[in-house]
């Protein structure tokens, strides 16, 4: 019964390839096209002159009849050339997926290595993030700078009112020495700078305040210009209200940023000058990122 089939299917196939049992017979160009048309079989040339020798051809021309494309020569030589074709495509389904796969396992491996360097980032943040005892007082000293300039505002009220210069003595004599010597206030005012941006060395509660420091002291450049123009003006009432009230600000802000320093906090409760400082310390810019990203 199976022989049977086979035949049928031999004898089908090889007037499909004639294209009619009436055709004697046809060569091998157009054995090739027709296999490609009917029977969704591409031989290459070499694969065609085995088929022709597999049927008994030696040499050209090669007339393929019904009979040799009926035989069972035939019949072998083509699924063996099928079978060799599907073989290759396996194979190279086979690469593919395996390149596929190394692909993906190289974009894995470069995904958990982005992740450990991250955590790893993480991780040394973390450990730079030093709130013992010596930062917090430290952090608290930063503040001598803003405030000893703002200090000097108060000297036309305390001509007048000599015991304000008591009341506050260890900020009048730190006043003092820091204007002793020239240029000693912008020197510190540099090495906060320089101290604010070095990640690796000082902790971030340190850092965060040596920047708000700066901050504040670079803002009170608006207050010192205004009172020296009302001062050359004959203001001079104002000048005294105005230097206590600068003052009194920037001592409040001190006082309160000693206070978060001493109990571990950083003092980010500032309006408008905290949140730049937090830009400054932890991004390198002056500019809120969520800000930019909305625009």
């Amino acid at each position: 019964m199976r022989q049977a089939t086979a035949l049928a299917q031999r004898k089908a196939r090889a007037v499909r390839l004639l294209g009619s049992e009436d055709v004697p017979g046809i060569g091998l160009p157009e054995l090739m096209a027709r296999l490609q048309e009917t029977e969704g079989i591409a031989l290459t040339g070499e694969q065609a002159l085995a088929m022709a020798e597999a049927v008994g051809f030696t040499e050209e021309p090669y007339f393929f009849r019904f009979d040799d494309l009926n035989s069972e020569a035939f019949d072998k030589k083509l699924l063996s050339i099928q079978a060799e074709a599907q073989a290759k495509a396996m194979e190279a389904k086979r690469a593919e997926e395996a390149k596929a796969r190394a692909a993906q396992a190289q974009a894995q491996a470069a995904a958990s290595a982005s992740s450990a360097a991250s955590s790893a980032n993480a991780t040394q943040e973390v450990v730079n993030d030093d709130r013992s005892l010596g930062p917090r007082i430290t952090s608290c000293l930063a503040y001598i700078l803003p405030l000893t300039e703002a200090f000097k505002l108060m000297f036309p009220l305390i001509q007048i009112f000599p015991p304000l210069g008591i009341i506050f003595g260890p900020i009048t004599l730190a006043t003092l020495l820091l204007n002793y010597v020239p240029f000693v206030p912008l020197l510190l005012f540099v090495l906060f700078i320089v101290l604010a941006q070095s990640k690796d060395n000082v902790p971030r509660l340190l850092r965060f305040n040596l920047e708000q420091a700066v901050l504040v002291d670079m803002a009170l450049t608006i207050p010192s210009f205004i009172l020296s123009t009302m001062q050359l003006s004959g203001a001079g009432e104002a000048v005294l209200v105005g230097g206590a009230l600068v003052f009194a600000l920037v001592f409040g802000i001190s006082v309160y940023a000693a206070a978060c320093n001493l109990d571990g906090k950083d003092p980010d409760g500032v309006p408008f000058i905290s949140n730049i400082t937090k830009n400054v310390v932890d991004r390198q810019t002056f500019f809120d990122e969520s800000n930019d990203d909305q625009k």
